[in-house]
């Protein structure tokens, strides 16, 4: 009858187990960021029109894009670089790089989910004052969430879109053709 009693604090202490020294082991193993295919995401906000297009040689293009004023735009390029984040079990994920348990977050409806590293290495903007992307060279880190048909990253949510692959071609190919930080007038 003792052992019966024991055994529900034994399956706790083994789930317990099972997570610290899972996030720990799971943070020796890096799984860099790649999408299989190039994926398109937008986000309206005020008329405005956020895109990001995600490429599977791993680099970000986020463009802002202002209908209400002709031919009004700021893209920046960035080089990505990042791990995916451990799932444990069901929606708990481990988002800290050191496995510490610590960094236990629950999304049940998250399919995957990235600690990320950005690079700024090109930005054009045209009639406006000013690019309103950082200087090129800037790195910093965030997180990404990808769901089923959309992503989070940072405070913003985007919707999966659909677009032609020659409309992908040929964002990636004005971007990167385009001298740094050039100035569209």
């Amino acid at each position: 009858m003792k052992i019966l009693s024991k055994i529900p604090t034994i399956i706790i202490v083994g789930i317990i187990a099972y997570i610290v020294i899972g996030s720990f082991l799971s943070s020796l193993l890096v799984n860099p960021y790649k999408p299989e295919k190039f994926e398109v995401y937008e986000q309206v906000i005020d008329k405005q029109i956020n895109r990001i297009f995600l490429s599977p040689k791993g680099h970000l293009i986020y463009s802002k894009n202002l209908p209400q004023f002709e031919n009004c735009f700021d893209i920046a390029l960035f080089r990505i670089k990042g791990e995916k984040c451990t799932n444990l079990i069901g929606g708990l994920w481990n988002v800290d790089k050191d496995g510490s348990p610590l960094g236990l977050r629950y999304d049940s409806k998250a399919a995957s989910v990235w600690n990320l590293r950005l690079e700024l290495t090109n930005k054009i903007y045209n009639n406006m004052d000013e690019s309103s992307f950082d200087a090129i060279g800037e790195k910093f880190e965030d997180r990404l969430y990808v769901y089923e048909n959309q992503i989070e990253i940072g405070a913003g949510k985007f919707k999966k879109i659909e677009m032609k692959p020659e409309e992908i071609s040929n964002v990636f190919q004005f971007i990167s053709e385009s001298k740094q930080g050039k100035v569209i007038r």
